[in-house]
């Protein structure tokens, strides 16, 4: 008899991209760590800080999955191919290849490129699906047992690492998803891009910090390049989302709903503050509307932190709906009961709850609810980041309009201390 195939193989067999099945024949090479880094439009440099913080010869031996890719909607991207070329200078002859997959090495680092460049990536899956190629390779590595990790890590070429990226989490923290603290730091050939991306960086931070304070799970940034994933979990959330931004959000909403994420506070990546264009959304567009915003004498405009008050209170009263529906007969609930569970809801807060599917949640509840622990996991599977982020901007549309960020995060600073 068969074995049955575990949620990994089940992945790899069924939603990896097709690299990931190219691996036969693999040079007698195994590895401690792996990362991987979608290009597109970018220079050396980053090769240079790979090879100079993790190259030394007595360093764990290292995977470098590179993603060299290209959108279908341009024909040519000279800087792709002096990158591909720079792979060779920096890595040295090929150790094995297969296709679009290229493999070499140089001390303790092996860096495996493919090239999307040559078959590009349809423009609707941008850099989801260059991840995706990434880490599907890297999770078919762990599944051969050629990686002795089962984290892969996800970062960007404009990315610093620092020395402790790949140092590994609590002993206890066996599944998940990780995500590092980071820093965004600019140049003087462009104060006026340093101040927008530091200004967005504080957005972000507060984001988090509402999120944190109000009791959300999800109170964690989901930047592509400050994550890892374990590969079990990475295959039960189907890997990235092939989707041309966003799909760092997408990834991590799913881990946090099969386990905390781990923040790693002590590890802290820098970020280069630059002007990009390469995804619709993220960091790049950011940083180009408050460059816009200040060039017309405008000040960028965050939450108003009323929304996370708004948020604290939603959270708190949710346990009291495990309580109403527990009083009533089994499921379905008939219009009496979805009603006497609508009317308790806090007037303030009903408005901006039913725009999320309340109703459909209460019957979902009501049917396969057993417990208090059971409720609260159904509840955040409801309410997970993304329908956090869609309560506060309804709030934001009907009751409380962005304010600049100063006095956001003022006017936080007094309710976080209240």
């Amino acid at each position: 008899m068969s074995r049955a195939q575990t949620p990994l193989q089940k992945y790899l067999a069924q939603y990896a991209e097709t690299e990931s099945s190219e691996l036969n024949e693999l040079p007698e090479l195994t590895w401690q760590r792996v990362v991987v880094i979608p290009a597109f439009r970018e220079s050396d440099q980053f090769l240079r800080r790979f090879k100079h913080t993790y190259g030394t010869l007595a360093a764990p031996s290292t995977m470098l999955v590179l993603v060299v890719n290209r959108p279908d909607s341009i024909s040519h991207c000279p800087e792709n191919h002096q990158l591909i070329e720079a792979c060779y200078q920096h890595f040295g002859p090929l150790l094995w290849q297969k296709n679009n997959l290229s493999m070499m090495s140089e001390g303790p680092l092996t860096l495996l490129l493919v090239d999307r460049e040559t078959v590009p990536i349809p423009v609707k899956q941008g850099v989801g699906l260059a991840r995706k190629i990434g880490c599907d390779l890297a999770a078919a590595l762990f599944e051969k047992k050629r990686l002795t990790t089962p984290w892969i890590h996800s970062t960007d070429a404009d990315t610093h690492l620092p020395e402790n990226y790949f140092s590994p989490p609590d002993h206890s923290i066996n599944r998940g998803a990780q995500v590092f603290n980071f820093r965004h730091f600019g140049n003087d050939a462009d104060p006026d891009c340093a101040e927008a991306t530091h200004i967005y960086e504080q957005h972000l931070n507060y984001y988090r910090d509402g999120l944190s304070w109000a009791g959300s799970p999800y109170n964690f940034c989901t930047l592509g390049s400050s994550l890892a994933i374990h590969a079990e979990t990475y295959a039960q959330v189907r890997g990235f989302p092939r989707k041309a931004g966003g799909e760092d959000f997408y990834l991590l909403n799913k881990a946090a709903k099969l386990q905390p994420i781990v923040q790693r506070q002590e590890v802290t990546l820098q970020i280069n503050a630059r002007r990009s264009d390469r995804v619709p959304f993220g960091t790049g567009p950011a940083v180009a509307k408050i460059l816009a915003l200040q060039a017309k004498g405008n000040a960028f405009a965050t939450y108003d932190p009323r929304v996370f008050i708004y948020l604290k209170n939603w959270l708190a009263y949710a346990p009291s709906l495990w309580t109403i529906l527990q009083s009533f007969p089994k499921s379905p609930l008939d219009a009496a009961n979805l009603k006497a569970c609508t009317d308790a809801v806090p007037k303030a807060l009903f408005p901006a709850v039913s725009a999320l599917n309340f109703d459909a949640f209460l019957q979902h509840a009501a049917k396969q609810c057993r417990t208090d622990r059971g409720f609260w996991q159904h509840f955040h599977a409801w309410f997970d980041a993304f329908a956090t982020l869609k309560f506060i901007h309804f709030l934001q549309a009907s009751n409380f309009p962005p304010i600049p960020i100063d006095q956001a995060l003022r006017d936080f600073a007094e309710v976080s201390r209240g």
